[in-house]
Protein backbone atom coordinates (compact mmCIF):
# COMPACT_ATOMS: atom_id res chain seq x y z
CA UNK A 1 0.00 0.00 0.00
CA UNK A 2 2.86 2.36 0.78
CA UNK A 3 4.92 1.48 -2.29
CA UNK A 4 2.89 3.81 -4.50
CA UNK A 5 3.38 6.02 -7.47
CA UNK A 6 5.36 9.22 -7.61
CA UNK A 7 2.05 11.08 -7.45
CA UNK A 8 1.29 9.64 -4.03
CA UNK A 9 4.79 10.52 -2.85
CA UNK A 10 4.38 14.07 -4.12
CA UNK A 11 1.00 14.41 -2.39
CA UNK A 12 2.44 13.17 0.89
CA UNK A 13 5.43 15.51 0.60
CA UNK A 14 3.09 18.46 0.00
CA UNK A 15 0.93 17.36 2.93
CA UNK A 16 4.00 17.16 5.17
CA UNK A 17 5.13 20.66 4.19
CA UNK A 18 1.70 22.26 4.68
CA UNK A 19 1.13 20.50 8.00
CA UNK A 20 4.53 21.66 9.21
CA UNK A 21 3.74 25.28 8.31
CA UNK A 22 0.26 25.05 9.79
CA UNK A 23 1.64 23.49 13.00
CA UNK A 24 4.17 26.30 13.38
CA UNK A 25 1.40 28.86 12.90
CA UNK A 26 -0.77 27.21 15.57
CA UNK A 27 2.10 27.01 18.04
CA UNK A 28 3.05 30.65 17.38
CA UNK A 29 -0.51 31.96 17.80
CA UNK A 30 -1.13 30.04 21.04
CA UNK A 31 2.34 30.25 22.53
CA UNK A 32 1.60 33.25 24.74
CA UNK A 33 0.58 33.15 27.45
CA UNK A 34 1.92 29.60 27.84
CA UNK A 35 -0.33 27.17 29.70
CA UNK A 36 0.15 23.44 30.38
CA UNK A 37 -2.63 22.60 27.92
CA UNK A 38 -1.12 24.71 25.14
CA UNK A 39 2.35 23.29 25.71
CA UNK A 40 1.01 19.73 25.56
CA UNK A 41 -0.94 20.51 22.36
CA UNK A 42 2.23 22.00 20.82
CA UNK A 43 4.06 18.79 21.71
CA UNK A 44 1.37 16.77 19.96
CA UNK A 45 1.76 18.83 16.78
CA UNK A 46 5.52 18.34 16.78
CA UNK A 47 5.17 14.60 17.36
CA UNK A 48 2.62 14.19 14.58
CA UNK A 49 4.85 16.14 12.19
CA UNK A 50 7.66 13.69 12.98
CA UNK A 51 5.19 10.88 12.23
CA UNK A 52 4.58 12.37 8.77
CA UNK A 53 8.31 12.48 8.09
CA UNK A 54 8.49 8.78 8.99
CA UNK A 55 5.55 8.09 6.69
CA UNK A 56 7.53 9.69 3.86
CA UNK A 57 10.35 7.30 4.68
CA UNK A 58 7.92 4.40 4.69
CA UNK A 59 7.07 5.15 1.04
CA UNK A 60 10.71 4.71 0.11
CA UNK A 61 11.49 1.90 2.57
CA UNK A 62 8.30 -0.03 3.38
CA UNK A 63 9.56 -2.13 6.26
CA UNK A 64 7.91 -2.88 9.61
CA UNK A 65 10.29 -0.88 11.87
CA UNK A 66 9.62 2.35 9.97
CA UNK A 67 5.89 1.68 10.01
CA UNK A 68 5.98 1.02 13.76
CA UNK A 69 7.97 4.20 14.35
CA UNK A 70 5.40 6.16 12.34
CA UNK A 71 2.55 4.61 14.31
CA UNK A 72 4.21 5.19 17.67
CA UNK A 73 4.86 8.88 16.96
CA UNK A 74 1.30 9.33 15.79
CA UNK A 75 -0.07 7.48 18.82
CA UNK A 76 1.93 9.69 21.16
CA UNK A 77 0.63 12.77 19.34
CA UNK A 78 -3.00 11.68 19.69
CA UNK A 79 -2.48 10.83 23.37
CA UNK A 80 -1.07 14.33 23.89
CA UNK A 81 -4.17 15.78 22.16
CA UNK A 82 -6.37 13.97 24.67
CA UNK A 83 -4.21 15.07 27.58
CA UNK A 84 -4.25 18.69 26.38
CA UNK A 85 -8.05 18.71 26.20
CA UNK A 86 -8.23 17.37 29.75
CA UNK A 87 -5.82 20.00 31.02
CA UNK A 88 -7.70 22.71 29.13
CA UNK A 89 -11.23 22.16 30.36
CA UNK A 90 -11.40 18.75 31.99
CA UNK A 91 -12.08 16.13 32.92
CA UNK A 92 -8.56 14.71 32.84
CA UNK A 93 -8.59 11.39 30.94
CA UNK A 94 -7.95 8.16 32.78
CA UNK A 95 -4.35 7.10 32.37
CA UNK A 96 -5.19 3.98 30.38
CA UNK A 97 -7.00 6.17 27.83
CA UNK A 98 -3.73 7.85 26.94
CA UNK A 99 -1.03 5.33 27.82
CA UNK A 100 -2.81 2.07 26.91
CA UNK A 101 -2.94 2.47 23.10
CA UNK A 102 0.58 3.94 22.99
CA UNK A 103 1.92 0.84 24.75
CA UNK A 104 -0.28 -1.61 22.82
CA UNK A 105 0.76 -0.35 19.38
CA UNK A 106 4.47 -1.34 19.47
CA UNK A 107 3.82 -4.52 21.48
CA UNK A 108 1.23 -5.82 19.02
CA UNK A 109 3.20 -4.53 16.04
CA UNK A 110 6.41 -6.29 17.10
CA UNK A 111 4.51 -9.51 17.69
CA UNK A 112 3.04 -9.33 14.18
CA UNK A 113 6.42 -8.44 12.69
CA UNK A 114 8.14 -11.41 14.33
CA UNK A 115 5.41 -13.69 12.97
CA UNK A 116 5.92 -12.25 9.47
CA UNK A 117 2.41 -10.77 9.47
CA UNK A 118 1.77 -7.29 8.03
CA UNK A 119 1.76 -4.59 10.71
CA UNK A 120 0.21 -1.69 8.76
CA UNK A 121 -3.39 -2.71 9.43
CA UNK A 122 -2.68 -3.03 13.16
CA UNK A 123 -1.06 0.41 13.29
CA UNK A 124 -3.99 2.18 11.67
CA UNK A 125 -6.53 0.22 13.70
CA UNK A 126 -4.90 1.44 16.93
CA UNK A 127 -4.82 5.01 15.60
CA UNK A 128 -8.53 4.75 14.74
CA UNK A 129 -9.23 3.57 18.30
CA UNK A 130 -7.27 6.50 19.69
CA UNK A 131 -9.25 9.01 17.68
CA UNK A 132 -12.45 7.35 18.92
CA UNK A 133 -11.17 7.91 22.48
CA UNK A 134 -10.34 11.51 21.56
CA UNK A 135 -13.90 11.95 20.28
CA UNK A 136 -15.21 10.60 23.59
CA UNK A 137 -12.95 13.06 25.42
CA UNK A 138 -14.35 15.96 23.39
CA UNK A 139 -17.94 14.89 24.11
CA UNK A 140 -17.38 14.93 27.88
CA UNK A 141 -15.09 17.96 28.04
CA UNK A 142 -16.09 20.77 30.37
CA UNK A 143 -18.12 23.59 28.89
CA UNK A 144 -17.00 26.43 31.15
CA UNK A 145 -14.11 27.44 28.86
CA UNK A 146 -15.37 26.73 25.34
CA UNK A 147 -18.53 27.25 23.34
CA UNK A 148 -20.54 24.82 21.22
CA UNK A 149 -19.01 25.64 17.77
CA UNK A 150 -15.50 24.92 19.04
CA UNK A 151 -16.57 21.61 20.58
CA UNK A 152 -18.38 20.66 17.35
CA UNK A 153 -15.22 21.28 15.31
CA UNK A 154 -13.10 19.27 17.76
CA UNK A 155 -15.59 16.40 17.64
CA UNK A 156 -15.85 16.54 13.84
CA UNK A 157 -12.07 16.48 13.43
CA UNK A 158 -11.70 13.50 15.76
CA UNK A 159 -14.56 11.64 14.04
CA UNK A 160 -13.16 12.20 10.52
CA UNK A 161 -9.71 11.06 11.66
CA UNK A 162 -11.23 7.95 13.27
CA UNK A 163 -13.10 7.06 10.06
CA UNK A 164 -10.09 7.69 7.82
CA UNK A 165 -7.71 5.59 9.91
CA UNK A 166 -10.33 2.86 10.25
CA UNK A 167 -10.83 2.87 6.48
CA UNK A 168 -7.09 2.58 5.86
CA UNK A 169 -6.74 -0.21 8.41
CA UNK A 170 -9.38 -2.21 6.54
CA UNK A 171 -7.70 -1.38 3.20
CA UNK A 172 -4.44 -2.86 4.47
CA UNK A 173 -6.03 -5.88 6.15
CA UNK A 174 -8.39 -6.64 3.22
CA UNK A 175 -6.52 -5.37 0.12
CA UNK A 176 -8.67 -7.37 -2.31
CA UNK A 177 -11.87 -5.68 -1.13
CA UNK A 178 -10.37 -2.23 -1.59
CA UNK A 179 -8.39 -2.86 -4.78
CA UNK A 180 -10.55 -0.56 -6.89
CA UNK A 181 -10.60 2.30 -4.36
CA UNK A 182 -7.99 5.08 -4.21
CA UNK A 183 -7.14 4.23 -0.60
CA UNK A 184 -3.95 6.29 -0.45
CA UNK A 185 -5.72 9.35 -1.88
CA UNK A 186 -8.59 8.99 0.62
CA UNK A 187 -6.07 8.65 3.43
CA UNK A 188 -4.17 11.77 2.40
CA UNK A 189 -7.20 13.96 1.80
CA UNK A 190 -9.16 12.70 4.81
CA UNK A 191 -6.29 12.97 7.30
CA UNK A 192 -5.48 16.50 6.10
CA UNK A 193 -9.12 17.51 6.51
CA UNK A 194 -9.25 15.97 9.98
CA UNK A 195 -6.05 17.75 10.99
CA UNK A 196 -7.39 21.14 9.85
CA UNK A 197 -10.82 20.76 11.49
CA UNK A 198 -9.39 19.46 14.76
CA UNK A 199 -6.88 22.27 15.07
CA UNK A 200 -9.36 24.94 14.03
CA UNK A 201 -11.52 23.65 16.86
CA UNK A 202 -8.57 23.99 19.23
CA UNK A 203 -7.89 27.55 18.10
CA UNK A 204 -11.58 28.39 18.48
CA UNK A 205 -11.59 26.93 21.98
CA UNK A 206 -8.58 29.08 22.92
CA UNK A 207 -10.40 32.17 21.65
CA UNK A 208 -13.52 31.17 23.59
CA UNK A 209 -11.48 30.72 26.75
CA UNK A 210 -10.02 34.23 26.47
CA UNK A 211 -13.42 35.77 25.80
CA UNK A 212 -15.08 33.89 28.67
CA UNK A 213 -12.29 34.98 31.01
CA UNK A 214 -12.81 38.62 29.97
CA UNK A 215 -16.56 38.28 30.44
CA UNK A 216 -15.99 36.85 33.90
CA UNK A 217 -13.73 39.76 34.80
CA UNK A 218 -16.45 42.14 33.63
CA UNK A 219 -19.34 40.42 35.41
CA UNK A 220 -17.84 38.84 38.52
CA UNK A 221 -16.09 40.23 41.57
CA UNK A 222 -12.43 39.24 41.34
CA UNK A 223 -12.02 38.76 45.10
CA UNK A 224 -15.12 36.86 46.23
CA UNK A 225 -16.18 35.15 43.00
CA UNK A 226 -19.79 36.36 43.21
CA UNK A 227 -21.40 38.68 40.67
CA UNK A 228 -20.50 42.38 40.64
CA UNK A 229 -23.02 45.17 40.07
CA UNK A 230 -22.80 44.86 36.29
CA UNK A 231 -23.20 41.11 36.41
CA UNK A 232 -26.18 41.39 38.74
CA UNK A 233 -27.85 43.94 36.46
CA UNK A 234 -27.39 41.74 33.37
CA UNK A 235 -28.53 38.57 35.15
CA UNK A 236 -31.61 40.25 36.57
CA UNK A 237 -32.39 41.77 33.15
CA UNK A 238 -32.35 38.28 31.62
CA UNK A 239 -34.70 37.07 34.36
CA UNK A 240 -37.02 40.01 33.66
CA UNK A 241 -37.06 39.20 29.93
CA UNK A 242 -38.14 35.64 30.75
CA UNK A 243 -40.77 36.91 33.19
CA UNK A 244 -39.04 35.29 36.17
CA UNK A 245 -37.93 38.37 38.11
CA UNK A 246 -41.19 39.24 39.88
CA UNK A 247 -42.12 37.54 43.14
CA UNK A 248 -38.52 36.92 44.15
CA UNK A 249 -36.86 38.24 47.28
CA UNK A 250 -33.93 40.65 47.41
CA UNK A 251 -31.72 40.60 50.51
CA UNK A 252 -29.18 43.41 50.94
CA UNK A 253 -26.41 42.57 53.43
CA UNK A 254 -23.86 44.80 55.13
CA UNK A 255 -21.14 43.16 57.22
CA UNK A 256 -21.15 44.63 60.71
CA UNK A 257 -18.20 46.76 61.86
CA UNK A 258 -16.06 45.72 58.91
CA UNK A 259 -13.88 48.81 59.20
CA UNK A 260 -12.75 47.59 62.62
CA UNK A 261 -11.80 44.26 61.02
CA UNK A 262 -9.54 46.03 58.53
CA UNK A 263 -8.14 48.25 61.29
CA UNK A 264 -7.40 45.29 63.57
CA UNK A 265 -6.04 42.73 61.08
CA UNK A 266 -5.23 44.78 57.99
CA UNK A 267 -6.78 44.74 54.55
CA UNK A 268 -5.26 41.32 53.84
CA UNK A 269 -7.12 39.89 56.81
CA UNK A 270 -10.28 41.69 55.71
CA UNK A 271 -9.93 40.26 52.20
CA UNK A 272 -9.69 36.73 53.60
CA UNK A 273 -12.93 37.28 55.50
CA UNK A 274 -14.61 38.58 52.33
CA UNK A 275 -13.45 35.55 50.36
CA UNK A 276 -14.81 33.17 52.98
CA UNK A 277 -18.08 35.09 53.12
CA UNK A 278 -18.45 34.93 49.32
CA UNK A 279 -17.86 31.17 49.39
CA UNK A 280 -20.50 30.77 52.10
CA UNK A 281 -23.02 32.79 50.09
CA UNK A 282 -22.53 30.64 47.00
CA UNK A 283 -22.96 27.42 48.99
CA UNK A 284 -26.36 28.47 50.28
CA UNK A 285 -27.80 29.45 46.89
CA UNK A 286 -30.38 27.30 45.16
CA UNK A 287 -30.64 26.77 41.41
CA UNK A 288 -31.19 30.06 39.60
CA UNK A 289 -30.49 32.18 42.69
CA UNK A 290 -27.88 34.94 42.58
CA UNK A 291 -25.30 36.46 44.92
CA UNK A 292 -23.50 39.74 44.21
CA UNK A 293 -21.05 42.10 45.81
CA UNK A 294 -22.35 45.65 45.58
CA UNK A 295 -19.11 47.18 46.83
CA UNK A 296 -16.87 47.09 49.88
CA UNK A 297 -18.54 44.95 52.53
CA UNK A 298 -22.04 45.20 51.02
CA UNK A 299 -23.60 42.21 49.27
CA UNK A 300 -27.02 41.15 48.04
CA UNK A 301 -28.90 37.95 47.35
CA UNK A 302 -31.67 37.36 44.83
CA UNK A 303 -33.61 34.40 46.22
CA UNK A 304 -36.36 32.34 44.66
CA UNK A 305 -38.64 33.10 47.61
CA UNK A 306 -41.92 34.91 46.85
CA UNK A 307 -42.59 35.24 50.58
CA UNK A 308 -40.47 37.78 52.47
CA UNK A 309 -40.81 35.70 55.64
CA UNK A 310 -39.18 32.75 53.88
CA UNK A 311 -36.38 35.04 52.69
CA UNK A 312 -35.96 36.23 56.27
CA UNK A 313 -35.64 32.60 57.38
CA UNK A 314 -32.92 32.09 54.73
CA UNK A 315 -31.15 35.19 56.04
CA UNK A 316 -31.14 33.80 59.56
CA UNK A 317 -29.92 30.42 58.27
CA UNK A 318 -26.99 32.29 56.70
CA UNK A 319 -26.31 33.98 60.05
CA UNK A 320 -26.15 30.59 61.77
CA UNK A 321 -23.92 29.14 59.07
CA UNK A 322 -21.47 32.03 59.45
CA UNK A 323 -21.01 31.14 63.12
CA UNK A 324 -19.26 27.97 61.95
CA UNK A 325 -17.93 28.90 58.52
CA UNK A 326 -16.41 32.37 58.97
CA UNK A 327 -14.65 33.25 62.19
CA UNK A 328 -12.61 36.38 62.82
CA UNK A 329 -8.98 35.97 63.91
CA UNK A 330 -10.03 36.51 67.55
CA UNK A 331 -12.56 33.67 67.32
CA UNK A 332 -15.71 35.76 67.05
CA UNK A 333 -18.29 34.98 64.36
CA UNK A 334 -18.80 37.35 61.44
CA UNK A 335 -22.08 39.25 61.84
CA UNK A 336 -24.19 41.21 59.38
CA UNK A 337 -27.26 43.42 59.07
CA UNK A 338 -29.83 42.79 56.35
CA UNK A 339 -32.72 44.40 54.55
CA UNK A 340 -35.30 42.25 52.76
CA UNK A 341 -37.77 43.23 50.04
CA UNK A 342 -39.81 41.25 47.53
CA UNK A 343 -39.93 42.21 43.87
CA UNK A 344 -43.48 43.21 43.07
CA UNK A 345 -45.46 42.14 40.03
CA UNK A 346 -44.89 44.60 37.23
CA UNK A 347 -41.37 45.59 38.37
CA UNK A 348 -38.95 44.90 35.53
CA UNK A 349 -35.70 45.82 37.32
CA UNK A 350 -34.13 45.50 40.74
CA UNK A 351 -34.01 49.25 41.46
CA UNK A 352 -37.38 49.63 43.24
CA UNK A 353 -36.82 46.58 45.44
CA UNK A 354 -33.21 47.66 46.02
CA UNK A 355 -34.39 51.01 47.37
CA UNK A 356 -36.82 49.31 49.73
CA UNK A 357 -34.23 46.77 50.88
CA UNK A 358 -31.66 49.55 51.44
CA UNK A 359 -34.13 51.44 53.60
CA UNK A 360 -34.77 48.25 55.58
CA UNK A 361 -31.03 47.76 55.97
CA UNK A 362 -30.60 51.23 57.46
CA UNK A 363 -33.42 50.40 59.87
CA UNK A 364 -31.60 47.19 60.88
CA UNK A 365 -28.45 49.19 61.61
CA UNK A 366 -30.48 51.66 63.66
CA UNK A 367 -31.90 48.75 65.66
CA UNK A 368 -28.41 47.73 66.79
CA UNK A 369 -27.15 45.66 63.82
CA UNK A 370 -26.85 41.85 63.71
CA UNK A 371 -30.45 41.50 62.54
CA UNK A 372 -32.53 41.54 59.35
CA UNK A 373 -35.55 43.78 58.69
CA UNK A 374 -38.37 43.09 56.23
CA UNK A 375 -39.64 46.05 54.25
CA UNK A 376 -43.43 46.45 54.18
CA UNK A 377 -44.40 46.27 50.53
CA UNK A 378 -46.89 49.08 49.75
CA UNK A 379 -48.82 49.82 46.63
CA UNK A 380 -46.46 52.74 46.07
CA UNK A 381 -42.72 52.16 45.65
CA UNK A 382 -41.73 53.87 48.93
CA UNK A 383 -42.08 51.51 51.86
CA UNK A 384 -42.90 51.60 55.52
CA UNK A 385 -40.61 49.40 57.51
CA UNK A 386 -41.16 47.04 60.34
CA UNK A 387 -38.85 44.79 62.27
CA UNK A 388 -39.15 41.10 61.49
Amino acid sequence: MFVGTDTIADLLAARTFTQGVFSLAIIATTLWPPTPARMVWAGSLITQFLALLLLNSALQQPDAPVMLAFGLCNAIGIALHLEALGRFSGPRPRRWFTVGPVMALPVGGIALWLSDAPVGGWVFAVLALQFALLLAGVLVMGRARSRLPARIMLAAGAMVACLVNGFFALALLLPAAFADLPAAFVMGLGSALAFIILNMGWLSAQKDSAEIALERLAHYDGLTGVLNRRGLALASARLAQRGKLANQALVVIDLDHFKSINDSWGHEGGDRILVQFGETLQKMLGQGELAARLGGEEFCLLLDEPDAAAAHWRSEALRQRLEEAVLLPDGRALRFSGGIATILAGETSLEPAMRRADAALYQAKACGRDCSIIAVEPAAPDSVLHAA
